[in-house]
């Protein structure tokens, strides 16, 4: 394929070993979220911690050049337990990219977080961000005092951290 781009975006992850791995460079936007998405599908994707998508424009010189479209950051999913839950906290976003789970949370307006966990047909509205994360983890006890294989899931003392712990 050849063509001249304006414009390309460079969806990258950055380990917990401060290592950044670059997994292409697309014309489309859409293109670098299905490659990244699909990349933090992996179980490998537990190594990393952060992860972004640039656009960068061909032929400039300087800061104008590139544009950071997202960055997430990795926590613990409040459904699974497994660090595979990324959140951007610019657009008050998250979910769990681990195939089996999908968690997923999103800030709708000031006071109204929409949250979910597909397997179990959960879905919630609450008034916070740190108010779904507890509403995902009281429903993953529940699930797991039930009886539902490979949840084990309890609500951590820190879990008010998850979204106001930016770093």
């Amino acid at each position: 394929m050849s063509g001249t781009f304006e414009e390309v975006f460079v969806p990258s992850l950055l380990s917990k070993s401060d290592e950044t791995t670059a997994l292409g460079c697309f014309s489309s936007e859409d293109v670098a979220w299905e490659v990244l998405t699909s990349h933090l599908q992996h179980e490998l994707s537990e190594k990393y911690c952060s992860a972004s998508i640039l656009k960068w424009v061909v032929d400039v010189v300087g800061p104008e050049a590139f544009e950071v479209r997202t960055t997430m950051t990795c926590r613990e999913c409040p459904a699974c337990r497994r660090s595979t839950f990324w959140i951007d906290f610019e657009s008050s976003k998250g979910q769990c990219h681990q195939v089996a789970c999908q968690a997923w949370l999103e800030e709708k307006s000031e006071n109204e977080v929409h949250c979910g966990w597909p397997p179990v047909r959960y879905s919630n509205q609450v008034s916070s961000l740190s108010e779904a994360m507890k509403a995902l983890h009281q429903r993953a006890s529940e699930a797991d005092a039930a009886g539902s294989p490979g949840v084990g899931v309890e609500l951590t003392d820190d879990s008010e951290n998850h979204w106001s712990n930016n770093a």
